[in-house]
């Protein structure tokens, strides 16, 4: 089980640093390189969730604080990963 979770985060990792927008790959890549390994498995599989979002809308989201409409659902991921990219 372990093996598998391994492999699963690496494979989010991957999939955060590969989007598409640069700017995308910048965000959710050093959130992902930073935060997966401490990430339980609902919060993975949340991530999960969001990276699967197409580009133009996650990075209206990032982009457009404050205006842009984010679901209930991510809008606690997406606010920690603002206030860490900040940092």
């Amino acid at each position: 089980m372990i093996k598998k979770m391994d492999a699963y985060r690496k494979k989010i990792i991957f999939r955060s640093n590969h989007r598409g927008i640069k700017e995308m790959d910048l965000i959710l890549g050093n959130y992902a390189k930073n935060n997966v390994e401490r990430m339980n498995d609902k919060e993975l599989k949340m991530f999960d969730d969001l990276i699967d979002i197409p580009d133009p809308e996650l990075y209206e989201w990032f982009s457009n604080r404050g205006t842009a409409y984010i679901p209930n659902k991510f809008k606690d991921l997406v606010n920690d990963i603002l206030l860490k990219i900040v940092k």
